[in-house]
């Protein structure tokens, strides 16, 4: 191509001219095959929105095929006697021989005055009553009276503890030993003797 301009410099077309005739390719172009920035933006818009409504019609239809057989699921009955297992909480086990726990020195102020309270606010629920008496303990000056109690209760507490933890086991009588443990204590007995007495074991 160069060598024909070169051979005949007069078929080199003006500068203009090839500016205007790119103007209308591009512009011809543009228009059909490629088209313009917001035919396309707008292609890509109804795309997505395609995409969209298709993904969601796909969720609804897994929905549709989960609901019939969660029915079928619930229909199911269980086989005779046979019912279903409730997780059981294990709770711990209380020794009914344990004392019980020594009352605060707050628990006694309402316990010395609630039926006095009662008498006085007739018309006070639970609720209420037991707010006033927290109100008037926290003002009342003098709760050295109910400290020093609750401090007795406190020791007497602990003392019937001690007592019911060297005298009464609180799991219960514990279960006696099999015959294999008991001649495994047996024969390690005997064998301590012997290496005590410097004999030998058989």
């Amino acid at each position: 191509m160069t060598d024909i301009f070169k051979s005949n410099p007069e078929a080199i077309p003006n500068r203009k001219y090839i500016k205007y005739e790119l103007k209308i390719f591009t512009k011809n172009n543009n228009s059909s095959t490629f088209g313009s920035f917001s035919t396309r933006s707008e292609k890509t818009d109804d795309l997505k929105k395609i995409r969209k409504e298709s993904e969601a019609k796909e969720a609804n239809e897994l929905l549709v095929e989960k609901e019939p057989h969660k029915s079928e699921t619930s229909q199911i009955e269980p086989v005779d006697g046979e019912e279903k297992k409730k997780k059981i909480k294990r709770k711990r086990r209380k020794n009914p021989m344990a004392p019980k726990q020594p009352l605060s020195a707050y628990n006694l102020f309402v316990k010395d005055n609630l039926r006095r309270y009662k008498e006085r606010y007739p018309n006070f629920n639970q609720k209420t009553l037991l707010k006033q008496i927290a109100k008037d303990w926290n003002k009342h000056k003098d709760k050295s009276a109910y400290k020093m109690r609750a401090a007795e209760y406190k020791a007497e507490y602990e003392r019937k503890k001690d007592h019911v933890k060297l005298y009464h086991k609180p799991h219960g009588v514990k279960k006696p030993e099999n015959a294999f443990i008991l001649f495994m204590q047996e024969r390690t007995k005997a064998i301590n003797e012997a290496e005590i007495n410097n004999t030998d074991f058989c």
